[in-house]
């Protein structure tokens, strides 16, 4: 499941979240619960019945918000994956994000990233609620919270890559942080021997690397 969703950060070419948003179905079809199939309740008693059910519950999170960017957030389909990783997964403080997910509620974001019990979280969970932040014009909140994280776990890929996708989407970019948690990224992708596809130069443009031939963009338009 960790190659699928790494293929949100891999800039293959042509690669689009609708594309991802496949790949996990057939993930979770092959591990024998599809949710397009199954109620809310079958699909979590099945997840529950797994050893590995608030891993299964945490990439289903990533999955809602995928298959939302895929089909807009009009579609019920994301919010019934939310449902079943929060029916499964009896942890409080992500049942709480799962719920303000749904809702959009900016005021929950930023109550639970300051709250104690989030330093205690996984990475997978800290990116969701970043994201969320970043997404509903906390851009601040989502840095402290993802610098926060990387204090705690310096070398994990996603929370490095999520605060380098942050500082470029910030008005004005932060180009020279930027270009330092891009670095860190490569390196980590490197060290874990994942599919590299992205590098920085040191004039601060992305090249990307696709299975046909390298190419050059800046990433701030």
């Amino acid at each position: 499941m960790e190659e699928v969703r790494l293929e949100k950060a891999a800039e293959f070419e042509g690669v689009t979240f609708a594309d991802v948003d496949t790949h996990y179905a057939q993930v979770f079809r092959n591990y024998g619960i599809d949710f397009d199939e199954l109620g809310i309740d079958e699909s979590a008693a099945r997840m529950r019945r797994s050893a590995v059910c608030s891993d299964l519950a945490m990439t289903l999170d990533d999955w809602a918000i995928v298959r939302r960017k895929a089909g807009g957030s009009g579609g019920a389909s994301w919010k019934k994956l939310l449902a079943v990783a929060h029916a499964a997964d009896p942890n409080e403080l992500r049942g709480r994000l799962r719920i303000a997910l749904e809702r959009v509620d900016r005021d929950v974001f930023r109550e639970l990233a300051d709250s104690d019990e989030v330093a205690t979280l996984p990475s997978s969970t800290v990116v969701l609620l970043a994201d969320a932040l970043g997404e509903s014009g906390e851009k601040e909140g989502a840095f402290s919270l993802l610098r926060m994280a990387i204090r705690m776990q310096p070398g994990d890929f996603w929370i490095n890559y999520s605060l380098a996708h942050h500082l470029s989407d910030v008005k004005p970019p932060r180009v020279e942080e930027w270009v330092q948690f891009s670095r860190v990224t490569l390196a980590l992708r490197r060290r874990a021997r994942l599919p590299t596809t992205t590098s920085v130069s040191h004039s601060g443009k992305v090249v990307l690397w696709t299975r046909r031939s390298p190419r050059t963009a800046r990433p701030f338009a």
